[in-house]
């Protein structure tokens, strides 16, 4: 368990974890580089395991401003190898170098704004004090996180300290198997993703959310529906309109559409499988959401509709649910959860009952669950011996 090594019919591990397991195996290190990790976030603590070190530089907090608050430190235990051109192989594509690997996992798990900076520093065999490099286009320059509203649409990625020991508890990243590894990876870049555009472009925000839980509940498949439940979780007015029809024709039509409405039912069944404990700090009562299964799945169900409608039709979310929150008084723990009534903005109107949440409190549950798979996977790896 563990220390596998991939063969023909077993997928190959992404490169975070192939240098962690080639280093468990005993394979002798064959370099050393240094990435400055950019963040707006507070972060404390120190963090180290396997071939990985994160550093942290201790940068004086200041609010939007990014800077190179981690460094992190890759002992190598690959050597290069020449790639094959004979066919195109994207199975380990997810957008980034190895060190966004890292940085996307370390954004998910810890909930900040982090990405990866060209090497800086490179260690030769015999020089313990390595060399500095430039090697890169992409070097650290000052960036401000673009604000474009009033008051923080995601406040607890922006405010806060952030422990990197909250890292130990999912960083073990050898014990999962090698497909949940990748898909892990390309859920953690797009949430990764969503958080840098979330100030600026909130309803693209809410796309790549969506997307990233919706990668990992594919992969997951809580439960294999059938085509007529499925076909009423993702639209139940034409499954009345249906109804009324012969019991094969409602069959055929489901069947029809369920790779469409089965997309529906893994989402639903992903987030409510692992929805997350509602939050200790909450507004007063009426500016939470109701945390029932009814209520959450009802909203969640809104939101991916949302979500198809702007993928498909062009309609972005609604502005209400894209707002930053509002904190009314100093007392209250969080701010609130979702749009205060009906809105009328920008050339539409909104009712209260469809504007189920605001970005925020989506990006908890969304963060949660995705890390409550990722551990799960983990404990099922160890059960399983994968």
């Amino acid at each position: 368990m563990g220390t596998e090594k991939p063969d023909q019919h077993r997928p190959k591990p992404p490169q975070v974890q192939e240098n962690w397991l080639a280093m468990i195996a005993g394979k002798p290190q064959v370099g050393l580089a240094e990435y400055p990790l950019l963040s707006d976030a507070h972060v404390t603590g120190q963090f180290s395991a396997g071939p990985y070190t994160l550093i942290n530089t201790a940068p004086v907090p200041e609010e939007r401003i990014v800077k190179p608050t981690i460094v992190l430190r890759i002992a190598e235990h690959l050597a290069p190898e020449s790639p094959s051109f004979k066919k195109t192989d994207a199975a380990l594509y997810h957008g980034g170098a190895f060190p966004e690997e890292v940085a996307s996992l370390m954004s998910l798990a810890l909930g900040i704004r982090v990405r990866a900076g060209m090497a800086s520093r490179i260690f030769l065999m015999d020089d313990p004090k390595g060399q500095p490099i430039s090697w890169g286009r992409r070097q650290y320059q000052t960036e401000i996180i673009d604000k474009s509203r009033q008051g923080w649409v995601l406040p607890r990625v922006a405010q806060g300290p952030h422990s990197l020991s909250d890292l130990e508890r999912i960083f073990n990243i050898p014990h999962l198997p090698f497909d949940t590894c990748i898909v892990l990876l390309r859920a953690a870049r797009m949430y990764q993703e969503a958080l840098w555009i979330s100030e600026s472009a909130p309803s693209l925000s809410w796309l790549l959310l969506v997307s990233a839980v919706e990668t990992a509940a594919s992969h997951f498949g809580v439960q294999k529906s059938d085509a007529l439940t499925s076909l009423k979780d993702w639209n139940p007015n034409l499954y009345r309109t249906l109804e009324s029809c012969e019991q094969s024709t409602l069959q055929t039509v489901a069947e029809q559409l369920r790779q469409i409405s089965g997309s529906t039912r893994k989402f639903l069944d992903f987030m409510m499988h692992f929805k997350p404990a509602e939050s200790a700090d909450r507004p007063p009562e009426q500016f939470q959401i109701a945390w029932t299964d009814t209520n959450l799945r009802g909203a969640l169900n809104k939101i991916y509709n949302y979500r198809s409608k702007a993928l498909h039709d062009g309609t972005p979310f609604p502005f209400p649910m894209c707002e930053p929150p509002i904190k009314l008084e100093a007392h209250w723990k969080a701010p609130s959860e979702k749009p205060l009534g009906s809105v009328s903005a920008l050339g539409a109107v909104w009712v209260e009952d469809d504007l189920p949440m605001l970005l925020h409190t989506f990006e908890y549950i969304a963060r949660n669950a995705l890390v409550k798979w990722w551990q799960q996977s983990l404990q099922l790896d160890k059960v399983s011996g994968l």
